[in-house]
C-alpha cells in the first residue's frame, strides 16, 4: 500500500476531527469514517485492499507510534487545513491556499513574497508567523453517553443548547485534569453524528510555526480559477512549515533557542504514484458534507440556496476588484479575494455537477427504496420536504437575511465589532463559563487575531461593503432590521471620510458594555496598541 500526503479531502466530519478516506481505484466506492472506527473496519478495509494492520493507521487510542501521528491541522489557531510531517526535523507540507495568510503577512510593498516566492535556505532565515499553530491529536474518547440526558429534551433549540453547554463543560473538565492544565494542549468536543456520537479529543498544540518554502503564486495558483476544482490539473499546490518547540521538547512562544520539534511518525514520499487496482486511503481534517442530505434539500440547494451564493460571492468579488487597483491593496485584499474566489467557483461546479450527475433524482430513488424497507422512515421525510417548501415560499426574505449574513462574515468591521460584543457578553461569566475563545488564558490571541483582522482593513472597500449592507438590509421586513443600521450607515461614512479603523469600529461598538469590553482588551498583549 502506498501512501501519500494527499491534503484538502471530502469527509463526514468537522473541522479538526480526524477522519479516514478510502476508495478503490477501479470502482466509484468512496467512504469517509472517524479515525476511531479504523480498527472496526478492519476486515472490510482489508478487503478493499489494505496491506498494513488498522492499528498502524490510528495512533488516537494508543501510545505507539502510528500513521495519524502525522497528520496535523495547521493554520491560525490551528484551524486551517491538513498538514503532514514529512521530516524527523518537524517539516510540514501542506497545500499553497492553507499558508497563503503566513506568505502574504511576511510580505510588504517592496518584498512580494506572495508573487514571487520564498526559499529558507537555512534554518535561520525561516520566517515566524505568530498566528499560525499546528495541533497534533493525541487522544480520542467517545462521550456520547454523557450527553445522553440533554439530547432527550424534546424541544430542538433549547436541546441544541444544552449539546453546546454540556460539550463546552466535558472539556473544560479535561483540560482542568491531568496535561489539560498546560497551555500547549487544548480539548474539544466533536459532534461526529448529529446528535449521536460525540468524541472528546485532546490536542497538543505547538506555537512556533516558520515558513520554509512558498512557491511563486504564478505556481502555487497556476492557472487560477479556471483550473480551479478541475481535473487534471497541473499546479505547485503546496508550502513548507516547520513546527519548533523549546530545547525540552514542550511546545513554546517563537524563541530564537527553539529546536525543530521531532514527530512520533512522519511521511516518506512515494517511489511511484497509484495504479489501478490500487487501493487509496486519505487521511486528514476534513470539513463537514451534505453527502447525506435529502432530495428535498438537494432540490432547495440546486434552485435557491447555491443561486444565492453564487450570487453574493461574484458582487464580493467585483467590489475587490473596484478598489484592488494597486499592488499594496491587493495585498491586503488578498487573501479574502482568493477565498472568495474558491468559493464562487466551487458553488458554481457544485450546481452544475448537480445536475449533470442527477443527485436529486438518485437520492428519491434511494429514499423511495428505505420507505419500501423501512416506512417509518417516509413521515421523516414528508417533513423534511414541508420544511423545504416553507423556506422556498420564503426565498426572497431568505436571499435577504443570506446577503446581510454574508456580509457580516465579509466585513473587518462587523467581525470585529462582534467579537468584541462576544467579549463584553462573556465577560459578566466566570471564566469556566465562557465561550473557549474568551476565556482569560486565550484573551491575547484574541486582541492579536483582531489586531492582524483590522491591519488588513481597506477603508473605502469596508466602506463599500457596509453600504452594501445597508442596500441588503432595505429589502428585509421593518420588523427584521438591524438596530443597528444607523451604525453601519455611520461607520461606512466615517471610512468614506477617511477615519481610521478605530474610530468607525466605535461607531458599532453601540452599548455600553462593547465600548467597556473595546477599553479593557487593552494591555491584555502586546498586539493590543490598536485599541488606544
Amino acid at each position: 500500500m502506498r501512501w501519500t500526503a494527499r491534503l484538502g479531502i471530502v469527509g463526514l466530519l468537522l473541522a479538526r476531527s480526524l477522519s479516514m478516506t478510502a476508495a478503490m481505484m477501479t470502482k466509484s466506492r468512496f467512504r469517509s469514517w472517524p479515525i476511531t472506527e479504523t480498527g472496526a473496519l478492519e476486515p472490510s478495509l482489508q478487503a478493499m485492499g489494505l496491506r498494513v494492520p488498522a492499528s498502524e493507521i490510528d495512533g488516537t487510542s494508543t501510545d505507539k507510534a502510528c500513521l495519524s501521528d502525522a497528520l496535523v491541522s495547521v493554520g491560525p489557531a490551528g484551524r486551517g487545513g491538513t498538514g503532514s510531517f514529512i521530516s524527523e526535523s518537524g517539516l510540514i507540507i501542506t497545500n499553497h491556499h492553507v499558508a497563503l495568510d503566513a506568505v502574504r503577512r511576511a510580505s510588504t510593498a517592496g518584498k512580494d513574497l506572495l508573487a514571487d516566492g520564498f526559499v529558507a535556505r537555512s534554518m535561520a532565515d525561516e520566517i515566524a508567523d505568530a498566528d499560525y499553530e499546528v495541533w497534533i491529536t493525541r487522544s480520542c474518547v467517545d462521550v456520547s453517553d454523557r450527553l445522553a440526558d440533554v439530547r432527550a429534551e424534546p424541544d430542538p433549540l433549547v436541546r441544541a443548547n444544552l449539546v453546546r453547554d454540556r460539550r463546552q463543560e466535558l472539556a473544560r473538565e479535561a483540560e482542568a485534569g491531568g496535561a489539560g492544565g498546560e497551555p500547549s494542549v487544548r480539548c474539544e468536543v466533536q459532534e461526529m453524528w448529529p446528535d449521536r456520537t460525540y468524541v472528546l479529543f485532546t490536542y497538543e498544540r505547538l506555537r512556533d510555526v516558520r515558513l520554509v518554502y512558498a512557491p511563486p503564486m504564478s505556481l502555487g495558483c497556476f492557472g487560477g480559477d479556471t483550473d480551479n476544482f478541475e481535473w487534471p490539473r497541473h499546479t505547485a499546490d503546496f508550502t513548507l512549515l516547520r513546527a519548533y518547540v523549546a530545547p525540552d521538547g514542550s511546545a513554546a512562544e517563537h524563541s530564537p533557542d527553539n529546536v525543530p520539534y521531532k514527530p512520533q511518525r512522519f511521511l516518506r514520499a512515494a517511489t511511484r504514484g497509484v495504479s489501478p487496482g490500487d487501493f487509496v486511503c486519505l487521511l486528514g481534517f476534513p470539513g463537514s458534507t451534505m453527502r447525506y442530505a435529502p432530495a428535498s434539500r438537494l432540490a432547495y440547494s440546486d434552485q435557491v440556496a447555491v443561486p444565492q451564493l453564487v450570487s453574493d460571492f461574484g458582487a464580493k468579488l467585483r467590489l475587490i476588484a473596484q478598489h484592488a487597483t494597486d499592488r499594496a491593496t491587493a495585498l491586503k485584499l488578498g487573501s479574502a479575494k482568493k477565498g472568495l474566489a474558491n468559493e464562487h467557483k466551487r458553488s458554481v461546479g457544485k450546481r452544475v455537477m448537480m445536475q449533470k450527475l442527477r443527485l436529486e433524482a438518485e437520492r428519491r430513488a434511494e429514499e423511495e427504496a428505505l420507505c419500501a424497507a423501512r416506512p417509518e422512515a417516509a413521515p421523516l421525510l414528508g417533513r423534511l420536504a414541508e420544511v423545504y417548501a416553507t423556506l422556498r415560499e420564503g426565498a426572497t426574505l431568505s436571499e435577504a437575511l443570506d446577503g446581510m449574513r454574508g456580509v457580516y462574515h465579509g466585513s473587518t468591521l462587523l467581525a470585529v465589532g462582534h467579537a468584541v460584543h462576544e467579549a463584553a457578553v462573556e465577560a459578566a461569566k466566570p471564566d469556566g463559563e465562557r465561550e473557549t475563545a474568551y476565556r482569560a488564558r486565550n484573551l491575547p490571541f484574541l486582541v492579536e487575531r483582531l489586531a492582524k483582522r483590522l491591519s488588513d482593513l481597506h477603508p473605502p472597500h469596508e466602506a463599500a461593503l457596509l453600504r452594501r449592507a445597508c442596500s441588503t438590509a432595505a429589502k428585509l421586513p421593518l420588523g427584521l432590521l438591524p438596530d443597528h443600521l444607523a451604525a453601519l450607515e455611520a461607520a461606512a461614512v466615517a471610512l468614506e471620510g477617511g477615519a481610521a479603523a478605530l474610530p468607525a469600529l466605535a461607531t458599532l461598538a453601540a452599548d455600553d458594555h462593547s465600548r467597556a469590553a473595546l477599553r479593557g482588551l487593552r494591555g491584555v498583549s502586546r498586539g493590543a496598541q490598536w485599541l488606544t
